[in-house]
């Protein structure tokens, strides 16, 4: 997997190819994509919602913030992302 510098940047270009997909699906980005998914899903379950859009109420900002925190300190450790 391409390693990121941030969390951020890993999100961003998460959210980027799915709208690519959603333009006009081509093999290395769904490839891609369909592998961050996974990691994602691994990772945070279902609350990878909260991670698509901004949060509606202060509750959704929690999860939102549980699931990048879990998030960061997995893909920190898996060498995914620099900090």
């Amino acid at each position: 997997m391409t390693p990121y510098a941030s969390l951020a940047a890993y999100l961003a270009h998460w959210r980027a190819l799915m709208g690519e997909r959603a333009k006009s699906p081509s093999a290395s980005a769904s490839q891609l994509l369909d592998e961050i998914d996974r990691t994602i899903e691994e990772i945070v379950g279902a609350d990878a919602r909260f991670l698509l859009g901004d949060p509606a109420d202060s509750a959704a900002q929690r999860h939102r913030d549980r699931a990048e925190l879990k998030l960061r300190r997995e893909l920190l450790a898996r060498g995914v992302i620099a900090g």
